[in-house]
């Protein structure tokens, strides 16, 4: 990151940035956030204001627009997400929506985002994000959720680093998956007209956390999933195919933040849909 008056600019050194990415893809919902790189911004470095302690959003993002979902259209990153900076209020509401620039190098592997932070300064607290709905998220620095009880230690860690403008931070190179997302093969069979399908995978715990903090209520946090074309023909069903069957976990609002440890067998539901 680096700061010049009010202006940030934050440069995300990735594993591999290429040259394009398929967007609307047609397991993502209508209305839903694809991919996003996000710098979260904490101007006055008070863990007691802002919306989870933060006040500002720089980031770059792409939702699933009504008449895009399912299309699947490949794009390069330039052309198809959206460079913004947030003003967040204690409504939920954002009171301010500026331009923000972005800036890709497939050669650096780096994603580059600026914008003009109101009040921003040396002393600062930033943190960062990125996502993809298929693949999950990574983070560097400390997220802090604004859901009741939850305090900074239990949300970030003992090990979080505070980052401030100016500040080169690095991350551990990983695989972002999850391991129990980490499929190593897939095995079949057929009886009839049952289908069974086994996912290997790289691990499989004894428990997961479910309704995990940040998740928003009725987002499927988690799904492992099959999509059967019958007749292999590309021109029927829905994106070519005709039924998924799947095993998956959405989070209720009632359930929303409590991260319970369960097995994985006692939170999903099973379901084939056509």
């Amino acid at each position: 990151t680096s700061l010049s008056g009010e202006t940030l600019t934050a440069v995300f050194h990735l594993r591999d940035v290429p040259e394009s990415l398929t967007f609307d893809r047609p397991s993502i919902p209508e209305g839903y956030v694809e991919c996003m790189w996000e710098v979260s911004i904490d101007v006055d470095n008070d863990p007691k204001t802002g919306v989870g302690e933060f006040e500002y959003t720089l980031f770059a993002l792409h939702f699933v627009p009504p008449s895009g979902r399912g299309a699947n259209t490949t794009e390069t990153i330039e052309e198809k997400v959206s460079p913004q900076v947030w003003a967040l209020s204690p409504d939920g509401r954002t009171s301010i929506r500026k331009s923000a620039t972005l800036e890709v190098s497939t050669l650096a592997n780096t994603i580059m985002l600026a914008g003009d932070i109101s009040g921003i300064s040396a002393d600062s607290r930033l943190a960062f994000r990125t996502y993809d709905y298929l693949s999950g998220f990574d983070k560097v620095g400390c997220h802090v959720w604004p859901v009741k009880s939850t305090d900074q230690e239990e949300a970030c860690g003992s090990d979080s680093a505070i980052i401030m403008p100016g500040q080169t931070v690095t991350d551990d190179l990983s695989d972002v998956s999850a391991a129990h997302i980490d499929i190593t093969a897939v095995s079949t069979t057929l009886s009839g007209e049952t289908l069974t399908a086994a996912f290997h995978l790289r691990d499989v715990p004894e428990t997961l956390t479910f309704d995990r903090i940040g998740i928003r209520p009725r987002v499927l946090e988690y799904y492992w999933m099959i999509s059967i074309d019958i007749d292999y023909e590309p021109e029927q069903g829905s994106a070519e195919f005709d039924y998924t069957l799947t095993a998956d976990h959405s989070v209720l609002p009632s359930d929303s933040g409590k991260n319970v440890a369960a097995p994985i067998e006692a939170k999903l539901e099973t379901d084939t849909g056509k």
